[in-house]
């Protein structure tokens, strides 16, 4: 990963240098161009990317190897490019001959770089006779160690051997030169101690890391070297946690069969493991991780249970281990403390109530760093599962902000509704939770610096005031609805059925009847519809004398609007139980429309209860209607109607005799139609 990240900016650097060379025209350009752009490859990304030199002495990693075969391969593409162009020029210029040398030199770091990375004999061969002459010119010793490289490719061991010393007696060769030539020298099976040595002298990572990998490679027990290798990454400043990263990296590319894995250092341990979980082998990462024991040193422990939870099928039991690894600490701690928070989520959209999921996103929530957002899906589970006092005081205590903070808001108003609605009516307890929940959605309502959510977030705002000013009135505090009501922002928020409702419901708590006639009167009839309907699923919290109030003032009206808006005001009055007013406006559509069958039922049923026999005759008439329909239209309707057609009769004085023998009529043709009480 920390190489991927390296070659992202050089790639970026390096593309410069490659449309310089794309672009030019001439064979002198050409070659300039050429040539500073294998500088740049084989100096700068080279040895800046350190995969070239990993993928040449230690074990096989696919992206490594990957960005080192880049590295090389677009070198020789160069370098076959420019061939031409320097030959053509038949060294008649003292600059072109500098500039042959230099390719020559580079080209045959390349050829033999490739010979190592493929294990290609051949070019190895091209290598050395590009190196062989010009080698030595190149202060820098990477022409000879290249050299070197080459010559152990071909297995000539004792003259790569050679090489490499003359490189480590050149006091002007570069670290890395020196380093790669101390690696290739390296013995670590017939001289372990002077291997340890070796690598205690590196002076930074890169060459620690190098070294040991190449004795890994050697050894015979390559996972003994990576207790070294850690150590002395730390020793040369490299951070702990990266040091762990490095040395189990080279850990989980070994197959190591030696004996005594008791004693490796924890790094192997987690390497190995890291390895067998990659493979599935779930059993033999659990071993692994159990081997060093109860308690690992820090900051491997972390990186322990981070491995031991990604083995863990169990989402509870891995979340669990998620939380152990996010409180040990470390640089990764708020990365852990995100992972925590997110399988915590997923468990309370299943379970709310979860308590385990509860605690662990109240810890990652509590986890200094940890984004805002947790803290509002937090609330809004916290809703979700009845803690509605928690949520509210959770998003009073942070900016509004993102979808999670109006849900988590939406969330709270719905539950809070829901109590009222199984509670009857508001309880005190509840205003001081509204108030509270009502500023934090006006607060992202009235934020400027995302209209788009500031736009979402005023419904919301519109909601908890209603639930408030309903609040506030079951408990008699009329003067502080009102006040709510006359708000400047309130009007945006409302919708206007729900502002004429409480408009309505206020003016009867303070006993304004003149300014509720005027109200009603100011509306149209869909909308004194939507009144009806509001005072119905509001019945169980407004006071009856509320609601006598509003319904007196409504039955003044006349009746007028369309059949629908006459039908639903009927409705509205006879569920109320207002038979006397909803018969008005069931009369009035049957005079627009005598056929408007849901006029002529709901007539029939506000008069079925009375002793008037005239009225009773006008229900038989509506029920007969009703039941002399096909019954295939809506058996439901036409059971309904005929049984209530004989209620009627019955309460009219027909025979029940008679009567129960229509009843068993019809249920020859119906056996579902149900009975009559008895009289």
């Amino acid at each position: 990963m920390m190489q991927a990240l390296i070659l992202s900016s050089l790639l970026l650097f390096s593309s410069a240098q490659r449309d310089a060379f794309d672009r030019a025209v001439t064979a002198d350009e050409r070659i300039e161009a050429g040539v500073l752009l294998l500088d740049d490859l084989l100096a700068r990304q080279w040895s800046e990317a350190l995969c070239v030199d990993g993928s040449i002495f230690g074990f096989r990693d696919a992206d490594r190897d990957a960005t080192a075969s880049r590295i090389i391969g677009e070198a020789i593409e160069v370098s076959d490019l420019l061939a031409g162009d320097i030959h053509a020029q038949n060294f008649f210029e003292d600059s072109v001959e500098v500039d042959a040398d230099r390719w020559q030199i580079l080209t045959g770091i390349a050829y033999a770089a490739d010979a190592a990375i493929r294990n290609h004999v051949e070019r190895a061969g091209e290598a050395i006779s590009l190196l062989d002459k010009t080698a030595r010119r190149d202060m820098s010793g990477r022409s000879l160690r290249m050299l070197a490289v080459a010559h152990q490719v071909q297995g000539r061991y004792g003259v790569a051997k050679s090489l490499a010393s003359e490189v480590l007696r050149n006091p002007e060769a570069a670290p890395l030169e020196r380093a790669a030539a101390k690696a290739m020298l390296l013995r670590p099976e017939a001289d372990p101690e002077g291997t340890l040595i070796a690598i205690a002298e590196a002076s930074t990572p890169w060459e620690v890391t190098l070294l040991a990998e190449t004795a890994a490679v050697r050894s015979e027990s390559p996972l003994a070297w990576v207790g070294p290798m850690r150590q002395h990454l730390v020793r040369t400043g490299l951070d702990p946690l990266f040091a762990v990263d490095l040395a189990s990296n080279l850990a989980a590319r070994v197959q190591d069969q030696s004996p005594g894995f008791f004693n490796l250092d924890h790094a192997a341990l987690l390497g190995q493991a890291r390895a067998a979980a990659a493979e599935g082998k779930i059993g033999k990462a659990r071993e692994w991780l159990e081997e060093g024991g109860e308690r690992w040193p820090a900051p491997m422990e972390a990186e322990r249970l981070v491995c031991l939870a990604s083995i863990t099928v169990n989402p509870v039991d891995r979340l669990a281990i998620d939380v152990q690894a996010a409180q040990a600490g470390g640089e990764r701690r708020l990365r852990r403390w995100e992972t925590v928070a997110s399988a915590a989520d997923v468990l309370l959209r299943g379970d709310p109530h979860h308590q385990l999921a509860h605690e662990a996103l109240m810890s990652a929530c509590d986890a200094s760093g940890i984004p805002v957002r947790w803290t509002r899906v937090l609330a809004g589970h916290e809703a979700k599962a009845g803690r509605v006092e928690d949520a509210v005081g959770r998003l009073c205590q942070i900016s509004p902000g993102g979808s999670e903070h109006l849900s988590a808001l939406s969330q709270i108003a719905g539950m809070l509704d829901t109590r009222r609605l199984k509670a009857g009516q508001w309880a005190a307890s509840d205003a001081a939770t509204l108030r509270d929940a009502r500023a934090a959605a006006m607060a992202a309502a009235l934020q400027r610096h995302d209209i788009q959510r500031s736009t979402a977030a005023a419904p919301v705002a519109g909601k908890l005031t209603v639930c408030l000013m309903e609040c506030l009135l079951d408990q008699g505090e009329i003067e502080q609805a009102e006040a709510i009501l006359r708000e400047r922002d309130v009007a945006d928020w409302l919708e206007p059925q729900d502002r004429l409702r409480l408009e309505a419901r206020w003016a009867a708590e303070a006993s304004q009847s003149e300014s509720l006639r005027r109200l009603l009167r100011a509306q149209d009839q869909e909308t004194i519809q939507h009144l009806c309907r509001g005072l119905l699923a509001a019945s169980r919290t407004w006071s009856e004398r509320v609601q006598s109030v509003i319904f007196a003032a409504l039955a003044k009206l006349t009746p007028q609007g369309s059949n629908d808006e006459l039908v639903g005001i009927g409705n509205a009055f006879r569920l109320a139980g207002r038979c006397d007013n909803a018969v008005q406006w069931y009369e009035a559509a049957l005079i627009e429309d005598p056929s408007l069958l849901e006029a002529v039922l709901g007539r029939s049923e506000c008069l079925r209860g009375v002793d008037d026999r005239a009225a009773l005759a006008i229900a038989a008439d509506g029920f007969r209607r009703v039941a002399a329909m096909p019954r295939s239209e809506d058996p439901e309707r036409w059971r309904s109607a005929n049984l209530s057609l004989l209620e009627v009769l019955q309460r009219a004085g027909v025979d029940r005799s008679r009567i129960d023998a229509r009843l068993e009529r019809l249920r020859r043709i119906d056996p579902a139609i149900g009975g009559l009480p008895q009289s």
